[in-house]
Formats: C-alpha cells, sequence, structure tokens
C-alpha cells in the first residue's frame, strides 16, 4: 500500500526520530533515563502532538542542531540529552 497518506503517517512516525537527530540529541542518553521508560514517554508524546505540522514544517526548513521548538512536548528531556 502507498500513496500520499501512507507517505504522511509514515513521516510521521519518524518525526521523532529526525527532530533527535536535527537537535543532536544524544539517543542513547534518552534511552538509557528510566531505563527507556523517558524514551517510550517522548514517543507517545511525539505521537500525540498537537503541532505535527509545525514540527514537521521545521524539519524541512533544515534547522539542524537549534533550538527545540517552544511548543514541543519533549523540549525538556532533548535538551538534558543534548550532546
Amino acid at each position: 500500500m502507498t500513496g500520499p497518506l501512507v507517505s504522511q503517517v509514515e513521516r510521521r512516525a519518524r518525526r521523532m526520530h529526525d527532530m533527535i537527530t536535527a537537535l543532536n540529541v544524544d539517543e542513547i542518553a534518552l534511552m538509557r533515563i528510566d531505563r527507556g521508560e523517558a524514551y517510550a514517554q517522548a514517543r507517545t508524546k511525539c505521537l500525540r502532538c498537537v503541532c505535527p505540522g509545525e514540527c514537521l514544517a521545521w524539519l524541512d526548513a533544515g534547522r539542524e542542531k537549534g533550538e527545540p521548538l517552544w511548543y514541543c512536548p519533549n523540549r525538556d528531556i532533548f535538551e538534558k540529552c543534548r550532546s
């Protein structure tokens, strides 16, 4: 199954990883917090985010190693794990 809707759903599912890369977050450090619980919570917050369009637009603009977006529900944990 392919098409624009499938592509959009897949892109949203990858969004947290793309943001982790763009912000230079140490993913291993994030996964170690509370034995992976913090990572799982961050993933859930990302999937339930009310601003996915803004997040994807920010990523599309190529803003690497910038500041996490003010409305990002994972801003604090990403800041804590930046390398």
